[in-house]
């Protein structure tokens, strides 16, 4: 009979000023020391990033669909590394369809851990001003003998932890506090005693946080407090409000707002459909092809009014994340008759278990004004192009979001919110 493989993903994404632990987290919020540094990557690499935002885009929509009207924040960065490093171990059908789904069908598994590789060194030192980590593990339950090739690919490209031990029923409290460590205490509880005990064959982790500061903050003397429109109802939230110079867009779906982090590596691009559009509307007809080309058409304004609401939440994915894959092609990885793990160990596998918890908070701290001329290298407030008129951009209703990287367009984490206070 097969043994089980387990997945598990979690990502913590604070963007404001107070952190799951009260530690600074080593930031440096001196702009003038930290220059906006572009990610250099190869023409097939920078293919690789539309590739795999088409993947981002196909599973948020997939998973949103069988989540309903709940608030929603993945990390799909997270997830392609974890499904990437499962790519590695997997052969014949059960490799081409995960090679598929990520959108890496075209490459080979070398082209993929490459760009990762890189990706990763430039994502970790784009912005002294954020904090970014990015950690992998692979743990292996010492009764059953991993690969050495397999054991150092994910320890040279992934840099992956590899930790080979007796699983038992005190296992499940040393992966939580490997979570707990590598999300600064973001995500504490993650797995439980059913999901990891003795009879586990071995798990790989990917754990993904991000905290940024605003590069224009946010004062919260401005807020206020008003009405937000919820598929149940309204309710009352409390709103951070500006008026400034920004970067928008708008079409006759949607608005789209890009706010940035630190000396700008870092961005947020926020879509609030228009008042004739639902959200999930709006989204059914967004790719990765199709973001890159509205955020291409974003713009300097000289004229935003900014209504934001303060949001914060914890969620998690088991059933509908490994169904949302299955919808979108991947079969053989979770069959215990077809899995083909073969690169990873000699004893059959298959993955019993997927899960991503996420932890995330938005309120008003930032950097201080040294970056308020939202310059993006190009533009000032003498300079600004862009629509004469006022552009609005009220989010009252239900509303999507982007975490990226600004050159590269690789995306970080993605969300909705349909009700702030919940």
């Amino acid at each position: 009979m097969k043994k089980t493989l387990t997945i598990l993903g979690m990502s913590a994404l604070i963007l404001l000023g107070t952190a799951c632990n009260s530690d600074d987290d080593g930031i440096d919020n001196d702009i003038s020391n930290n220059p906006y540094k572009k990610i250099e990557l190869t023409r097939t690499e920078q293919e690789m990033v539309g590739a795999n935002n088409d993947f981002a885009f196909n599973f948020f929509n997939q998973l949103s669909t069988l989540e309903g009207e709940k608030n929603m924040m993945v990390s799909p960065l997270s997830l392609a590394q974890a499904l990437s490093m499962l790519a590695n171990g997997a052969d014949g059908n059960t490799k081409k369809e995960l090679m598929n789904v990520l959108g890496f069908g075209a490459y080979s598994v070398e082209e993929m851990n490459a760009y990762y590789m890189n990706l990763n060194k430039g994502l970790l030192s784009a912005d002294k001003t954020s904090k970014i980590s990015l950690a992998n593990s692979f743990w292996v339950n010492n009764r059953y003998k991993a690969k050495f090739d397999y054991k150092k690919v994910l320890k040279n490209i992934y840099n992956a932890e590899v930790k080979e031990l007796a699983f038992n029923n005190k296992t499940y409290k040393q992966i939580n506090q490997w979570a707990e460590r590598n999300t600064n205490g973001c995500i504490k509880e993650f797995v439980s005693e059913n999901e990891i005990n003795s009879e586990t064959v071995m798990a790989l982790l990917n754990a993904i946080y991000f905290k940024a500061f605003w590069a224009s903050e946010f004062i919260e003397n401005d807020n206020l407090r008003s009405d937000f429109t919820t598929p149940d109802g309204d309710v009352d939230v409390e709103y951070m409000t500006k008026n400034t110079i920004a970067f928008g867009y708008k079409d006759e779906n949607c608005k789209l707002l890009r706010l940035y982090y630190g000396n700008k590596a870092f961005n947020m691009v926020l879509l609030l459909p228009n008042e004739d559009k639902t959200l999930d509307q709006v989204l059914q007809g967004i790719n990765g092809e199709k973001w890159q080309e509205m955020t291409n058409q974003i713009t300097v304004l000289k004229n935003a009014e900014i209504q934001l609401p303060k949001f914060k939440g914890k969620y998690s994915y088991k059933e509908n994340l490994k169904q949302a894959l299955k919808n979108m092609g991947i079969i053989d990885a979770f069959s215990q008759s077809d899995a083909n793990f073969s690169k990873i160990m000699d004893n059959p596998i298959f993955v019993n278990l997927i899960k991503q918890n996420t932890s995330m908070a938005i309120d008003e701290k930032g950097t201080e004004a040294s970056a308020v001329t939202i310059d993006d290298g190009a533009a000032s407030l003498g300079g600004a192009v862009g629509w004469e008129e006022i552009f609005e951009f009220k989010a009252t209703r239900p509303f999507f979001y982007i975490i990226e990287e600004s050159s590269t367009d690789a995306i970080l984490f993605m969300g909705k919110v349909t009700n702030p206070n919940e």
